[in-house]
């Protein structure tokens, strides 16, 4: 996606690439930012299957919806870089800014949950979706955010119902076995009838049998449950489901440790209890309460009622001795253990009661799918208790869910206090007093109940209103006043043994959780105690923060502190992230400004290692004293803030306000003495609307000395409480970022253009689309009638914009464009099977419904777009590849065409007619599975059925299916999407259809209509083919082959980074002090050991070893380097020229560590007209000699050359060689030749792309028939393996073996290995790789010398870059710079490391420039000029091979450096 659209390249506005004054691309990022993306992005996995579009799919995720974030444990919570010098989250708000009950104010967005109570946005436990013990905020019909949600329908229908009024007083039924209240009722009363315990009447008074305990107490009245009450708490109305109710319930309470629970069930024939919560009573007769002076009640949700006769429910009151201070039943951590009481002073008493049928939600409310307030709301009774909110419960089955405003938290913060986790207080670490973080801690003693013991008052308890319920501090303050107790240090957390403070209301004690491995399932509580915050950074400056807690008391049961949780721990933390740096008085070049061991001695931080532990001391300044222009603001001020709207009136005045959109306003604070204080916030006007700034500069300075220093980087995850909607607003935040980028109009614009058909657009073209793309309008202007009709709602990006500017330019509506030979462009082979499939009807068949399994996994890789066959990972194609020839002369590109070669062409085109034809199946080169389902396998219809097949083409003309005209006018128009059609290829089809109409039928003759379409050169491209209807005939070129003037040169590109540091190894017996560095850097699970390596001798190497240690897996290699038949050349690498860490960043260099850039200069070499070196040294020998360039599989830069020389690259498969049309038929000559006719000749006025598509056709038929011809005698080598690099190696050893037939002295080829780039499990995933390379090396080496050409054939093996020395976290390695190249030949002087081998690996190493990166000792032209020289290049036609090598002059190699024989010297 070349991050994400933004492109890999700067490119000015008429769509062409910029260059720098040294003639480079200029990059728009760089490796580091590629790093950065990738955090952002991680954590992502597929949404569950869709069940009505893929239920018969074998994955379990959906192929049709977004990504999404299940755990935010998988995201990366740091700081991230952004692509201007910034951080991803710049210019955004401080969470800490957020005003009181900010989701009531203004602006606040809530999302309806679709009739599930599982959220999307935050993290709750899956099982508590349907658990109705699970407690959350459920909104008051009253309140003011109620009627926003719920948009009441006024006036709303009741349900229906046969329930008659009672009087709300109970009577005791004996079916029931309790006190019942009749009918509907305001309330339900069990007046007397509950009264004690032993004396009770109608004991036990329990609806399932749960009996009361057998003793009588010593006390008068005795421990027992006296009175319940249920009341409605709607005004004057009667209880119904679905709507709350509070119970009221008297007891005698004789202990401290009595506790009373309550229940309700929603059934009394079958109950099943749902808790409500447990209060510890006052001691004697009290009606039971909270202890808090507000919202003292008892109150629960009625359960759901659906029966119009009403439904019958029952509470339950249990009073539960503390007599026996060990009762188990006082333990749990969330409820108690059973709904009944059964020791024997306990008292169980229930009441059972009619509720009306409950209100329908369609009926009461207009539910939205998406609200945004309008405006700031009143809280509404316990709404005013909380902090924030996660889920809540608008009408019974409803839910909404608050979707945060976007903000950040600064890492460093001025004053934390520390949080812990798990009841013990197992975990700890720092959290910011403004944030909502952590859950309420509250200790301290009551009267009258308990705990009131002063022994107990660092014993806490969690006083929650809903669920994981978060505060801040100053909110963790307030609710333990509110229950009378005060936030504390803890010792522990409640409830259990002899412990029953209120720990289990709402059952707020289940979310004390600790997990030191599992960082999801820890669940943060307050404290009053404090803590620090320190770095630690590591040898290149990367910083991980660290937290300090001062906390005052071990972990519970221990002596032993709490330990810090694992993502902050001095020691354990993995989580690095870049800053900027300050200065910090180091200017001298090569000294670094950060604390370091080896330079500064950590400036009086903690040594830990080579990691540097600081202190850190943060600074707030002022950004501004004065009002700012409007750019100056921007540039310097990278602190956001929120709208001021959301604020309580009066809270900021003005200092400077306008409504000049181009002048800054100022604002303060009212309570505010000066004007400009880190308070004072700026508002500047963005187009429109306000973009707000706070005038704060944070640095945090480190270590003891205060000399180094760096900005307070944002982040949008809170790393103590990190939430699902931080990482949504990251990766928007990201998007936007580089939505913004100058760049990003430009190259979506140029890459859309080219998927419209214009691969050279206008420059006009390009800005007109540009300017759309950035004002979000286009407006388009019909001259003739004076009317206009505009695009797109003024939006920056808007697609209705961008594409009136593509359609409706005059580019695209004037006919004279399609006279321009170098208009249009060439299609993709996936799109055009795309266009086949849907223009013609594609329909599946009977019992093929699957979606997956339509395509075979081999159509992408026979069309050329597989996902691990693309030159790059930024698209399958080359975005400035120029076919030799005409395209080239005219600097024109046609990126699609370089699959234009002959395997490709052939099986595409195979793949089409097959589809024609047959339908979807593997017959005939077709892109099917087979699906044969038991039958003898038969391709097309001819057994009379499509059992083998997955689906057809089901297109029927319209009309007259007998007029030629007609069926091709209407084909035309959905193959091409234009109508173009030359005259000469229209008459031809017609003439075709008709008659084959006469003879077969219509759909006979609508196959080769469609066979005929699909060849043309209209088809294939995007303009118009000027025919003259002459034959067209291939290129075929006259070549004399020489065998003794014969060699040839193979190169095997390891693409994706090799990690050559795992190839060749110190010895570590005779290089011990080397091995040990090697070891050491490279990490336990990356290196290698001394039974992994195969020992070689480099006595004459002149390296820092006598001898090394090859791969074990490289056994073949090593064999050979003893038998002198290969070499290593370490240290090589993309050089411009020479240079060290001092000085490097000062170079125009590449991106060196992206792998487009460097696997481009690896082929170029340096050259700065887009040539391969290979393709460079074949145009000169061309001039002497016959030479044949071949790349296999795909078209490669090492064999592109200068189109003056005419030299085409042939690609050919890896596979067997497939005939050009498969299908077998008795008119397959006839429609070959027809084939043939629709890509005649053409006129000079013809298109460019048609033309080179026509020829192509041409040349991969007539090649394809005189390869299989020659190759008919050679089988597959039985030396070679059948791995990926095999088959193509195979392939180039029998073009080898038939040198002669195919009249070439001078051989060139080019193979790849995909699959080089282990960011992840290293030496684990590298493993196998050098087995399959090694069997393949070695197999191509037996094939060679059978033939006797091993001592003329040169195999290189090469890759972009290395990679680094130092591990990554996911235990492999990233991209480099330095590598090893390796040499293969009979003719090689081997059993030599040429080149530089690295004399040490630390990081004070001239070349180690940091994270384990080498810059390269040896450039490519070292390797090339030997080569070029041994293959016959001469002197004077050195400069054009390697235009850059005058900058390495005598540090080059010649010829007699690499072979046994060859000249001494190095050609200039």
């Amino acid at each position: 996606m070349q991050l994400h659209n933004l492109g890999q390249f700067v490119l000015d506005n008429d769509g062409t690439v910029a260059l720098n004054e040294d003639g480079k691309l200029i990059g728009n990022y760089e490796q580091r930012h590629i790093f950065e993306s990738a955090k952002v992005w991680t954590g992502q996995t597929g949404a569950s299957r869709t069940g009505n579009a893929e239920e018969l799919d074998w994955n379990i995720y959906s192929y049709k919806d977004s990504l999404t974030i299940r755990r935010t444990t998988d995201k990366d919570w740091f700081p991230k870089l952004d692509l201007t010098g910034g951080y991803v989250g710049d210019t955004f708000p401080l969470c800490s800014d957020l005003p009181k009950k900010h989701w009531l104010k203004k602006g606040a967005q809530f999302t309806h949950l679709a009739g599930s109570s599982e959220p999307v946005y935050h993290t709750d436990d899956p099982i508590w979706v349907g658990d109705p013990e699970i407690y959350r905020l459920t909104l008051d019909s009253e309140s003011p955010l109620f009627k926003k949600l719920c948009s009441p329908k006024n006036p709303h229908s009741l349900p229906q119902t046969t329930l008659t009024s009672g009087n709300g007083i109970a009577k005791f039924n004996p079916q029931r076995g309790v006190p019942t209240c009749q009918g509907s009722n305001v309330k339900c009363d069990s007046v007397n009838l509950l009264k004690g315990r032993i004396a009770e009447s109608n004991r036990p008074n329990t609806i399932d049998g749960c009996v009361d305990g057998s003793l009588a107490g010593t006390v008068s009245p005795e421990e027992s449950v006296q009175r319940i009450v249920v009341k409605s708490t709607k005004k004057g109305r009667s209880l119904r489901g679905g709507e709350p109710a509070t119970i009221h319930a008297t007891v005698v309470s004789k202990s401290f440790y009595d506790r009373v629970d309550f229940y309700y069930s929603a059934s009394v024939i079958t109950p099943n209890w749902i808790y409500i919560t447990t209060v510890a009573p006052k001691k004697g007769e009290f009606e039971v309460n909270l202890p808090r002076p507000n919202f003292w009640q008892i109150s629960f949700n009625l359960p759901k009622c659906d029966d119009v006769n009403g439904c019958k429910v029952a509470v339950r009151v249990v009073l539960r001795s503390g007599r026996d201070a060990l009762d188990e039943t006082i333990a749990g951590s969330s409820k108690p253990a059973q709904p009944c009481g059964l020791d024997d002073y306990d008292d169980n008493d229930d009441l059972a009661f009619d509720i009306l049928p409950s209100k329908r939600p369609q009926d009461l409310c207009d539910f939205q799918i998406n609200v945004e307030l309008d405006e700031s709301l009143s809280c509404h009774k316990n709404e005013c208790l909380l902090d924030t909110v996660s889920v809540v419960e608008v009408v019974p089955g409803v839910y909404y869910e608050y979707i945060p405003r976007a903000c950040v938290h600064l890492q460093v913060d001025a004053h934390p206090l520390t949080v812990f986790s798990g009841y013990r207080i197992d975990a700890t670490m720092c959290a910011n007093r403004k944030i909502p973080s952590a859950m309420s801690t509250c200790c301290g003693r009551y009267e009258n109940r308990n705990p009131e013991d002063e022994s107990r008052n660092d014993w806490a308890d969690v006083l929650c209103e809903f669920r994981k319920e978060l505060v801040t501090f100053d909110g963790n303050e307030e609710r333990c006043a509110l229950w009378g107790r005060k936030a504390c240090e803890p010792l522990r957390v409640g409830p259990f043994s002899q412990w029953t403070g209120h720990c289990l209301h709402h059952k707020c004690c289940e979310d004390v959780k600790a997990d030191k491995r599992r960082l999801e399932d820890n669940n943060y509580q307050w404290t009053t105690a404090e803590c620090s915050i320190q770095i630690k950074v590591n040898p290149e400056g990367l910083v991980a923060i660290v937290h300090k807690p001062s906390y005052s008391h071990p972990t519970f049961g221990t002596n032993s502190p709490p330990e810090v949780q694992s993502h902050v721990h001095p020691e354990k933390t993995i989580s690095y992230f870049n800053v900027h740096w300050n200065n910090g008085g180091t200017e001298e070049a090569g000294k670094v400004n950060f604390p370091n061991v080896p330079e500064n001695g950590c400036d009086g931080g903690e040594v830990m290692g080579e990691h540097c532990l600081c202190d850190t001391d943060l600074v707030e300044t002022i950004v501004f004293n004065y009002v700012p222009k409007k750019d100056e603001a921007l540039a310097k001020m990278k602190v956001g803030f929120f709208d001021l709207d959301i604020f309580d009136v009066g809270t900021f005045v003005g200092v400077n306000v306008t409504n000049d959109k181009d002048v800054v306003s100022v604002f303060k604070k009212n309570d505010a003495g000066e004007d400009y204080t880190t308070e004072t916030v700026f508002r500047v006007d963005n187009g429109g609307s306000y973009f707000f700034l706070k005038n704060v500069q944070s640095t945090v300075r480190a270590c003891d000395g205060r000399t180094f220093s760096f900005r307070n980087p944002p982040s949008f995850f809170d790393p103590v409480s990190p939430h699902l909607y931080s990482a949504y607003q990251e990766m928007k935040a990201y998007v936007d970022h580089v939505d913004s980028n100058d760049n990003t109009p430009r190259f979506v614009c140029t890459t859309l253009l080219k998927q419209f058909g214009f691969s050279n657009p206008s420059p006009d073209h390009v800005l007109n689309c540009i300017m759309a793309y950035k004002e979000g309008m286009y407006t388009w202007r019909d001259s003739k009638r004076e009317q206009s009709v505009s695009f797109g709602r003024g939006k920056r990006g808007d697609l209705r914009a961008i594409m009136g500017a593509i359609h409706l330019h005059s580019d695209s509506l004037s006919p004279t464009t399609d006279l321009d030979p170098g208009a249009g462009g060439v299609r993709e082979p996936q799109d055009l099977l795309m266009n086949l499939m849907r223009s013609l009807e594609f329909q599946t068949t009977q019992h093929h419904k699957r979606i997956d399994g339509l395509l075979s996994t081999w159509t992408l890789e026979a069309l050329g777009q597989s996902a691990y066959g693309t030159s790059n990972q930024f698209g399958y194609f080359q975005h400035d590849y120029s076919p030799p020839g005409p395209h080239t002369e005219a600097a024109l590109v046609a990126p699609e065409s370089v699959l234009f070669s002959m395997g490709y062409v052939t099986n595409t085109q195979n793949g089409f007619y097959a589809l024609i034809v047959h339908g979807l199946s593997e017959c005939d080169g077709g892109f099917g599975f087979p699906w044969k389902r038991g039958i003898v396998s038969q391709c097309g219809d001819t057994d009379g059925s499509t059992d083998h097949t997955a689906g057809l083409l089901s297109f029927v003309p319209k009309g007259d299916t007998s007029s030629g005209s007609n069926v091709v006018d209407q084909l035309v128009q959905l193959l091409t999407g234009s109508g173009r059609l030359h005259e000469f290829n229209r008459e031809l089809i017609e003439r075709a259809y008709e008659e084959k109409y006469l003879s077969d039928g219509s759909e006979e003759a609508l196959k080769l209509a469609q066979m005929l379409l699909i060849s043309t050169p209209e088809a294939r491209t995007r303009n118009i083919a000027a025919l003259t209807g002459e034959k067209r005939l291939p290129n075929i070129l006259s070549q004399v082959h020489d065998d003794e003037e014969y060699s040839a040169v193979v190169v095997v590109f390891l693409d994706g980074g090799l990690d050559c540091l795992n190839m060749i190894v110190p010895d570590p017996l005779d290089c011990p002090n080397l091995y040990e560095e090697y070891k050491e850097e490279r990490g336990e699970s990356n290196h290698l050991t001394p039974e992994e390596l195969i020992k070689i001798d480099a006595s004459t190497s002149q390296q820092p070893c006598a001898s090394f240690g090859v791969n074990m897996h490289l056994a073949k290699v090593a064999d050979m380097y003893t038998k002198g038949e290969a070499a290593f050349i370490a240290g090589i690498g993309y050089l411009p020229k020479f240079v060290n860490k001092t000085n490097y960043q000062k170079e125009p260099l590449a991106q060196v560590f992206a792998h487009p850039t460097m696997r481009d200069e690896a082929a170029r070499v340096n050259a700065k007209d887009g040539t391969g070196v290979l393709g460079r040294i074949a145009d000169m020998l061309s001039k002497t000699h016959s030479t044949s360039k071949i790349a296999v599989d795909k078209d490669n830069l090492f064999l592109l050359g200068d189109s003056a020389f005419g030299q085409t690259v042939n690609v050919m498969p890896s596979g067997s060689l497939n005939k050009f049309f498969r299908i077998n038929s008795t008119e397959s000559e006839n429609i070959e030749s027809l084939i043939e006719q629709v890509n005649s000749e053409s006129s000079e006025t013809s298109s460019l792309h048609a033309e080179l598509w026509s020829q192509s056709l041409i040349d991969a038929k007539y090649n394809t028939k005189r390869y299989i011809e020659m190759l008919s005698d050679i089988g597959d080598s039985p030396n070679i393996p059948k791995s990926i690099l095999g088959r193509r190696l195979n392939t180039v050893s029998k073009m080898i073996k038939v040198r002669s037939e195919r009249g070439v002295t001078k051989d060139f080829f080019v193979v790849e290995d995909p699959s080089y780039d282990h960011h992840f499990e290293g030496k684990t995933k590298l493993h196998p790789k050098f087995d399959a390379l090694d069997a393949a090396l070695n197999g191509f080496r037996q094939d060679m010398k059978a033939i006797g050409t091993w001592a003329r054939t040169t195999v290189i093996v090469v890759t972009e870059f290395g990679r680094s020395i130092s591990p990554n976290a996911g235990g492999g390695t990233d991209h480099a710079w330095l590598g090893h190249a390796l040499l293969l030949g009979g003719g090689i002087k081997g059993g030599t490391i040429h080149g530089n081998h690295p004399s040490s690996y630390r990081s004070d190493n001239a070349y180690n420039i940091g994270r384990g990166l080498m810059i390269p000792h040896v450039p490519h032209e070292a390797l090339w000029s030997a080569v070029a020289q041994h293959v016959g290049i001469k002197d004077d036609e050195m400069e054009h091979v390697l235009p850059n090598m005058a900058s390495f002059d005598c540090d080059l190699l010649s010829e007699a450096d690499l072979y046994k024989k060859g000249k001494d010297e190095v050609l200039f």
